[in-house]
C-alpha cells in the first residue's frame, strides 16, 4: 500500500496522475514505458555483444542477423547425417519399393529381403536382381518359426534357394530366433561349408554378453547384431567378447523398433482378412499412432514404436564402437522415405531407444 502512494506521488510530481491528466496523460505514460522496455533490450543486447532492436515485430541483433527460434515440438530443428564412414553398409527392406530405393544407392553393399515380407517367386527374383547390380543378398528369416509343415519350415525355404536350379542362392542369412538356428545347422552339415551363406544373428537373439557369444559362435555364428537393449558404455565392453570370439559386428543405426509380435491380426479383428501384406495404425492415450505392419504368408503381426529409431547422426559416438557393418531397418517408410533417409535426411522426430540411457 505505501508502494502505491509513492509510486502515484511520484507520477503527480511529474505533471498529474493519468486521470487528472485525461486520455493525453495515459499515452504518454505508455509511451515512456515502451521507450524504457525498449532502452532495456539494447542494454541487454549490448550485454551480448551486440545491439538489439525491434523492428516490425522481429527481433534482431546488430551485425548477427534474426535471432533464431528455439526448436519446439511444432518448429523441429532438421537432421541431417551423411552415411557413417564404416566398410559395409547394409539395407533390409519388406516391400518393392524400398528394394528399388536400395538399389538406388551405390553405397549400399548388401540388402536383406525379409521373408516374410515376399512371396516365394518375389524372394528368388529380388536375389536375383540384386546380384545383377553387383550388391550381396541377404535373407532375413522370419520373426516367428510355427509347428508347421516341413514344406512352410525356414529349412525348406532356404533348401529351396540353396539349390542348383533356383539360381537365386543368398549370400547372407539373418536369423531372428533360436528355433531357426536349430534347423539351418542340420542343412548345414549336408551342405559344402564354403559356399553356405553367412550366418548373421539379430539382435533378436540373445547375445548380450561374452558367454552368450561364445555360446553364439558354436552355433555357426559370423555376425552379431549389436543388441539394442545395451547402452553405449555397455557396449563398448562387449567389444572385447566379440573380438576374442572373432565375431563381425552389425550395428542397427535407424528401423522402426517392434513393440510386439502378434498373432491376432488388427486387420481381421477390424474389417476381416483379405490376406494382403499392409500397414494399419493404432493409436495410445497419448495421441501416438504406432504403425502395425501384416505379414500374411505367415499370419502374423508386428506393432512397431510410433517414432523410428536412429543414431546415425550420432557419429562420434557410433564409430568409436568398431561396427564391421551398419543396418538401415525399413518396414513401414515409403520408397521416397527410403531415400531421402539414405540421403542423410533423417525424420525431425527420432528415438535414441537404449543407446543412452540403457535398460533401468
Amino acid at each position: 500500500m505505501r508502494d502505491d502512494r509513492a509510486e502515484r506521488s511520484r507520477r503527480e510530481n511529474r505533471g498529474g496522475s493519468a486521470e487528472k491528466r485525461g486520455p493525453q496523460g495515459r499515452k504518454e505514460d505508455t509511451a515512456r514505458s515502451a521507450g524504457e522496455s525498449q532502452r532495456a533490450a539494447e542494454l541487454r543486447g549490448k550485454a551480448r555483444g551486440g545491439k538489439e532492436i525491434r523492428r516490425g515485430g522481429k527481433r534482431e541483433a546488430a551485425g548477427r542477423g534474426v535471432v533464431p527460434k528455439r526448436e519446439t515440438r511444432e518448429n523441429p530443428k532438421p537432421r541431417f547425417a551423411p552415411l557413417l564412414p564404416v566398410s559395409e553398409l547394409r539395407v533390409s527392406v519388406e516391400q518393392e519399393e524400398q528394394l528399388r530405393a536400395a538399389l538406388s544407392v551405390q553405397e549400399v553393399c548388401l540388402i536383406y529381403l525379409d521373408e516374410a515380407g515376399f512371396s516365394d517367386t518375389a524372394l528368388s527374383e529380388g536375389i536375383r536382381q540384386i546380384q545383377r547390380q553387383g550388391k550381396r543378398a541377404g535373407l532375413r528369416l522370419r520373426r516367428i518359426e510355427r509347428a508347421s509343415e516341413d514344406s512352410c519350415s525356414v529349412k525348406a525355404q532356404l533348401r529351396r534357394l540353396l539349390s542348383p536350379e533356383s539360381m537365386a542362392r543368398p549370400d547372407a542369412v539373418l536369423i531372428r530366433c533360436m528355433e531357426e538356428v536349430m534347423q539351418l545347422l542340420s542343412l548345414r552339415e549336408a551342405e559344402e561349408s564354403a559356399a553356405f551363406p553367412e550366418l548373421c544373428f539379430d539382435y533378436t537373439v540373445y547375445g548380450y554378453n561374452a558367454a552368450a557369444l561364445s555360446v553364439l559362435r558354436e552355433l555357426g555364428a559370423e555376425r552379431v547384431t549389436l543388441p539394442i537393449e545395451l547402452n553405449r558404455r555397455e557396449l563398448m565392453e562387449l567389444r572385447g567378447g566379440l573380438s576374442r570370439e572373432q565375431l563381425a559386428s552389425e550395428l542397427l543405426v535407424y528401423g522402426h523398433l517392434p513393440m510386439m509380435v502378434s498373432a491376432n491380426c488388427v486387420r481381421k479383428t477390424s474389417r476381416g482378412c483379405d490376406r494382403g501384406n499392409g500397414t494399419e495404425r493404432l493409436r495410445d492415450r497419448m495421441g501416438k499412432e504406432m504403425p502395425v505392419r501384416m505379414y500374411c504368408k505367415y499370419c502374423y503381426n508386428q506393432i512397431f514404436n510410433a517414432e523410428p529409431y536412429g543414431i546415425s547422426d550420432l557419429p562420434a559416438e557410433v564409430l568409436p564402437l568398431r561396427p564391421d557393418s551398419v543396418r538401415y531397418d525399413f518396414s513401414v517408410e515409403s520408397g521416397e522415405e527410403c531415400r531421402r533417409i539414405l540421403g542423410g535426411m533423417l525424420p525431425t522426430s527420432l528415438t535414441r531407444g537404449h543407446f543412452h540411457h540403457g535398460v533401468e
